[in-house]
């Protein structure tokens, strides 16, 4: 298909789809708005479907406010009992107005060195979760969860689990 663009440009305010009944409307703890098509209708995606995400663009192309929308979306959906996050940022710049948010597992890594132990903590963590699912004979997080619902912390005291997000903005 061809697009071609309206010819009077009006703005997109990501509180327009963070208030929209398809926002609203779909689950998922990582939901995030992405803005609108051609046509007008809201695009949302599932951070939870697609867990490599790459944003790449020219300077000043609005990768950072992409970012900041999808973190923005996740926080006025998800509490830190569903979603908790590590931010890498070594420009200092983008991801340091979210410290001091309760859904950080740690303040945001300015320094490159620091990254990789952060890095190492997030793969040491899955490889727990693994064992966590291979446990209670599940899949995914989602399965893993409801099972420990039902079970409601049994003698481990493994409780359900957050999803873990991983923003890294420019690290080379």
């Amino acid at each position: 298909g061809i697009e071609i663009p309206n010819k009077r440009m009006s703005p997109v305010l990501l509180r327009s789809l963070l208030e929209s009944k398809g926002f609203l409307d779909t689950r998922g703890p990582l939901v995030a708005a992405l803005g609108r098509n051609v046509g007008g209708d809201a695009i949302f995606c599932d951070i939870s479907k697609m867990p490599h995400l790459l944003i790449a663009g020219a300077t000043g192309s609005g990768k950072s406010v992409c970012i900041n929308s999808i973190l923005v979306s996740i926080l006025y959906r998800s509490s830190p009992a569903d979603v908790r996050m590590l931010m890498i940022d070594p420009k200092i710049v983008e991801l340091n107005v979210y410290n001091g948010i309760p859904h950080l597992l740690q303040p945001v890594v300015t320094n490159a060195e620091k990254a990789y132990g952060v890095l190492n903590y997030a793969c040491t963590e899955m490889e727990r979760r693994y064992r966590l699912f291979a446990e209670k004979k599940v899949r995914d997080i989602h399965a893993y969860n409801e099972a420990a619902r039902r079970q409601k912390a049994d003698e481990n005291g493994e409780g359900p689990i957050p999803h873990i997000l991983i923003v890294i903005d420019e690290l080379a």
